[in-house]
Protein backbone atom coordinates (compact mmCIF):
# COMPACT_ATOMS: atom_id res chain seq x y z
CA UNK A 1 0.00 0.00 0.00
CA UNK A 2 1.48 3.79 -0.86
CA UNK A 3 1.11 5.90 1.63
CA UNK A 4 0.70 8.95 -0.66
CA UNK A 5 -0.91 9.89 -3.92
CA UNK A 6 -0.81 13.13 -5.73
CA UNK A 7 -3.75 14.73 -7.59
CA UNK A 8 -1.88 17.01 -9.68
CA UNK A 9 -4.78 18.57 -11.89
CA UNK A 10 -8.49 18.56 -12.44
CA UNK A 11 -9.10 21.31 -15.63
CA UNK A 12 -12.72 21.10 -17.19
CA UNK A 13 -13.07 23.33 -20.05
CA UNK A 14 -16.09 25.84 -18.90
CA UNK A 15 -18.73 24.65 -21.38
CA UNK A 16 -18.95 21.63 -19.74
CA UNK A 17 -18.53 22.88 -15.78
CA UNK A 18 -21.75 22.65 -13.53
CA UNK A 19 -22.86 18.80 -15.26
CA UNK A 20 -21.43 16.79 -12.94
CA UNK A 21 -17.85 15.87 -14.77
CA UNK A 22 -15.53 17.08 -12.23
CA UNK A 23 -17.31 15.43 -9.59
CA UNK A 24 -17.63 11.92 -11.73
CA UNK A 25 -13.69 12.25 -12.22
CA UNK A 26 -12.99 12.68 -8.58
CA UNK A 27 -15.32 9.84 -7.59
CA UNK A 28 -13.40 7.59 -9.85
CA UNK A 29 -9.99 8.75 -8.73
CA UNK A 30 -11.01 8.10 -5.14
CA UNK A 31 -12.97 4.98 -5.67
CA UNK A 32 -9.32 3.26 -7.51
CA UNK A 33 -7.15 4.77 -4.98
CA UNK A 34 -9.01 3.01 -1.97
CA UNK A 35 -7.20 -0.06 -2.11
CA UNK A 36 -4.09 1.10 -2.66
CA UNK A 37 -3.29 4.58 -1.48
CA UNK A 38 -3.56 5.69 2.40
CA UNK A 39 -4.04 9.62 1.95
CA UNK A 40 -4.68 11.80 -1.39
CA UNK A 41 -3.22 15.10 -1.34
CA UNK A 42 -3.84 18.41 -3.93
CA UNK A 43 -3.54 21.72 -3.77
CA UNK A 44 -5.80 24.67 -5.27
CA UNK A 45 -5.62 28.76 -5.24
CA UNK A 46 -7.34 29.57 -2.63
CA UNK A 47 -9.46 31.87 -4.85
CA UNK A 48 -10.91 28.97 -6.47
CA UNK A 49 -13.75 28.77 -4.53
CA UNK A 50 -16.00 26.61 -6.66
CA UNK A 51 -13.00 23.75 -6.82
CA UNK A 52 -12.55 24.26 -2.66
CA UNK A 53 -16.04 23.40 -2.46
CA UNK A 54 -16.30 20.46 -4.75
CA UNK A 55 -13.03 18.88 -2.55
CA UNK A 56 -14.75 19.47 0.62
CA UNK A 57 -17.55 17.84 -0.42
CA UNK A 58 -15.44 14.78 -1.54
CA UNK A 59 -14.13 14.72 2.33
CA UNK A 60 -11.19 16.67 1.63
CA UNK A 61 -9.45 19.06 4.49
CA UNK A 62 -7.53 22.03 4.43
CA UNK A 63 -3.96 21.45 6.54
CA UNK A 64 -1.95 23.94 4.87
CA UNK A 65 -1.66 27.07 2.51
CA UNK A 66 1.58 27.55 0.43
CA UNK A 67 1.78 31.76 0.71
CA UNK A 68 2.21 33.41 -2.86
CA UNK A 69 2.47 30.25 -4.54
CA UNK A 70 1.36 31.16 -7.95
CA UNK A 71 2.47 33.99 -9.85
CA UNK A 72 0.40 35.43 -12.97
CA UNK A 73 0.97 38.83 -14.38
CA UNK A 74 2.98 40.39 -11.24
CA UNK A 75 0.12 39.12 -8.62
CA UNK A 76 0.21 36.57 -6.04
CA UNK A 77 -1.97 33.81 -5.56
CA UNK A 78 -2.30 31.64 -2.24
CA UNK A 79 -2.45 27.73 -2.78
CA UNK A 80 -4.29 25.67 -0.28
CA UNK A 81 -3.10 22.60 0.84
CA UNK A 82 -5.55 19.93 0.87
CA UNK A 83 -5.74 15.82 1.92
CA UNK A 84 -8.41 13.35 1.82
CA UNK A 85 -7.38 10.43 4.66
CA UNK A 86 -8.68 6.99 2.92
CA UNK A 87 -7.52 4.94 5.57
Amino acid sequence: MVHKAVLSSVFIEPEFQSQGIATALLRAVIAYSQAQVEQVLLTVAADNQSAIKLYQKMGFEVYGVDKKALKNNNEYTDELLMKLFLR
